[in-house]
C-alpha cells in the first residue's frame, strides 16, 4: 500500500498538518474569545498610560479627544500617538487659547503638569530639539511609540504562553498524541481510530514507559498547535503541491 498520494509518509504528514490546522484554528478562536472577553488589550493599554502620566492620568482621560474614544465606558484598545501628543502639549497649556509655541509649552510643563516623572520625562524629551511645536509634539509621539513598543513586546509574551496554554489543554482534551497518529496513520488506520477519549481509542492499562511516550505525543502536539493556523495552512498548501510532481509523472507513464 503506496497511499492515497503515492507515498505512506506523504500521506502521514498530511494528516498530521490537517489535524494540527484544525487544533491550531480552536486554539486562535479560543485565545481571542478570552482576549475580547477580559479586555486584555484595552486592560494593558491603560495601566501602560496611567503608568507613564501618573497624577496627570485623570485629566487625561477626561479631555475631549480622549472622550471622544471612549465608548459605553470601555477603553479603546487603542490610541494614536498625534492624539496622545496633542492631548498632553493640551494639557499643558490650559491657559492658551488658539496656537501654542514651544516657550508656551515649555513653561505650562513645568507650570501646569502635576511634578513628578511625567514633569521630568516631558522636560528630558524636549531638551535637544528645535524650538518648533512641531518638532516637540514628534518627540512627543516617539516617546509615546517607544512605550507602546515595549507594550507590544510584553502583550505577544503574554499572548503566547495563552496560546501555550490553550494549546495543552485543547491537545489532552482531543487526546491529540502526535506519536500514536503518525503511527496509526502509517499503518493505515484512520486518525479518529486514536482521537477522543472513547474506550476505542484509550487504552488504560499500559506501563510507565508507553505513558511517558503519550506525554511526550500531546506536548509535540501542543508545540506544534502553538505555531498557529497560518504557519499549517501554509504547510499543508505546500505538502499538498509536493504530490503534483508524482501524479504528472503517474499520468504520463499511463
Amino acid at each position: 500500500m503506496s497511499g492515497l498520494f503515492g507515498s505512506r509518509v506523504l500521506e502521514t504528514a498530511l494528516g498530521l498538518t490537517c489535524i494540527y490546522l484544525l487544533l491550531a484554528t480552536f486554539c486562535s478562536s479560543v485565545n481571542e474569545w478570552i482576549a475580547e472577553l477580559l479586555a486584555a488589550r484595552s486592560v494593558m493599554l491603560e495601566k501602560a498610560i496611567r503608568r507613564l502620566l501618573g497624577q496627570a492620568a485623570d485629566q487625561f482621560y477626561s479631555h475631549p479627544l480622549i472622550q471622544s474614544l471612549i465608548h459605553d465606558g470601555d477603553h479603546p484598545e487603542y490610541i494614536a500617538s498625534g492624539t496622545f501628543a496633542k492631548t498632553l502639549m493640551d494639557l499643558a497649556t490650559p491657559c492658551k487659547t488658539g496656537r501654542i509655541d514651544f516657550d508656551d509649552l515649555q513653561i505650562g510643563i513645568v507650570n501646569d503638569l502635576p511634578c513628578g516623572a511625567l514633569r521630568t520625562v516631558l522636560q528630558s524629551t524636549l531638551q535637544g530639539v528645535e524650538k518648533r511645536t512641531d518638532a516637540a509634539q514628534q518627540a512627543i509621539e516617539k516617546w509615546f511609540d517607544d512605550a507602546m513598543e515595549s507594550l507590544s513586546h510584553r502583550y505577544r509574551r503574554r499572548a503566547r504562553l495563552v496560546t501555550a496554554s490553550i494549546a495543552v489543554a485543547i491537545t489532552i482534551a482531543a487526546n491529540a498524541d502526535t506519536i500514536r497518529l503518525a503511527r496509526a496513520t502509517l499503518a493505515g488506520q484512520s486518525a479518529a481510530e486514536v482521537l477522543g477519549w472513547s474506550a476505542a481509542s484509550v487504552d488504560w492499562n499500559i506501563g510507565v514507559a508507553q505513558w511517558f511516550a503519550r506525554v511526550v505525543g500531546w506536548m509535540l502536539t501542543a508545540a506544534a498547535v502553538s505555531l498557529g493556523a497560518p504557519f499549517w495552512f501554509d504547510a499543508a498548501r505546500n505538502l499538498v503541491a509536493a504530490t503534483r510532481p508524482r501524479e504528472a509523472g503517474s499520468k504520463q507513464s499511463a
